[in-house]
C-alpha cells in the first residue's frame, strides 16, 4: 500500500467560488497515492478547466486563497501525504469576509 505508483480515488468537495466555477458540488478523481497540494491542484484544473484564475493559477498551483483538506482535518500543503482510495477532500475559500 502507498506505493508512488499506485493511484487512488478521491472525491473533491466544491465550496463557494471553486462551486461556482465548476457547476457541479463535487468531482471524483484518480490520484496519485503519494499527493500534495501541488499535484491534486494541477490534477484538478486538468479535469476542470474552470477551476483557471479563480482556484488554480496559471501554473497550476492553487491560489492562495483557497484550501485543500482532507475531511476538513488535514490541510495539504507542499509535503507529500498518504492518500487512500476514498477519501474525501474539501476544497474552500480560506479568506473571510466580514
Amino acid at each position: 500500500m502507498g506505493s508512488p505508483h499506485e493511484n487512488v480515488n478521491v472525491t473533491v468537495e466544491f465550496f463557494g467560488s471553486a462551486r461556482l466555477a465548476v457547476g457541479q458540488p463535487e468531482a471524483r478523481l484518480e490520484v496519485p497515492s503519494k499527493s500534495n497540494v501541488g499535484i491534486i491542484s494541477r490534477i484538478l484544473v486538468g479535469e476542470l478547466p474552470g477551476l483557471r484564475g479563480i482556484v488554480v493559477d496559471d501554473t497550476g498551483a492553487l491560489l492562495s486563497s483557497h484550501t485543500l483538506s482532507i475531511g476538513g482535518t488535514i490541510f495539504l500543503d507542499d509535503s507529500l501525504i498518504e492518500l487512500n482510495d476514498g477519501d474525501r477532500m474539501l476544497l474552500f475559500s480560506s479568506q473571510m469576509g466580514g
